[in-house]
């Protein structure tokens, strides 16, 4: 059984409390990751590891790691095309 500060949590506890964990660990680790632009595994991983079996836990941060840096991804590609159409239109104005 699970124990979070003290509580042994039931199997219908554990189903609600540990992806709000993970959650609350991504959420932190995201917001790290845009102020400085690295740390996402730093921070997401040892909370995983902390809720979740090995295995989960790797296959969890690599997928919410490959999200982020998607997201990442098209983000700058938007940005990155907004800039090149819009200096193309100054330039032939």
């Amino acid at each position: 059984m699970i124990t979070l500060v003290g509580h042994a949590l039931s199997p219908r506890s554990r189903i609600r409390v540990i992806p709000a964990l993970v959650g609350i660990g991504a959420l932190a680790a995201a917001s790290v990751q845009a102020t400085t632009g690295l740390g996402f595994a730093l921070l997401l991983t040892p909370v995983t590891f902390a809720v979740l079996a090995p295995a989960s836990a790797i296959l969890i941060v690599t997928l919410l790691g490959l999200e982020l840096n998607l997201l990442v991804l098209l983000a700058e590609r938007r940005s990155s095309v907004a800039h090149t159409s819009s200096r193309g239109r100054s330039a032939s104005a």
